[in-house]
């Protein structure tokens, strides 16, 4: 079995609460650190949004709306993986 060649980027959302918070999580491939330099993840195209991670970790964050996160990461050989993820938020209506 081949191991695809990127970041195991999961996301997990409830998506009836609008206002709740997202978490990304990601690793290396086969769980080994030593080929990757460093991580970044970039929010709806902003790629100044978290830089500078460590190879494997989680972030929290608060959405509201569709968003697209996608993790960068850079190999000791200066390629780059990377794995995209979209959060769709569905609205909880409630009727008075």
């Amino acid at each position: 079995d081949q191991t695809p060649e990127g970041p195991n980027a999961a996301v997990l959302v409830d998506p009836t609460i609008p206002t709740d918070n997202v978490v990304i999580e990601w690793e290396p491939p086969n769980n080994v650190c030593s080929s990757i330099i460093s991580c970044s993840i970039t929010k709806n195209g902003d790629p100044s949004w978290r830089t500078d991670l460590t190879c494997s970790g989680t972030v929290t964050d608060l959405v509201t709306t569709q968003t697209t996160y996608t993790v960068d990461c850079i190999k000791t050989n200066n390629t780059h993986v990377t794995k995209s993820v979209i959060v769709n938020v569905l609205l909880n209506y409630q009727e008075f």
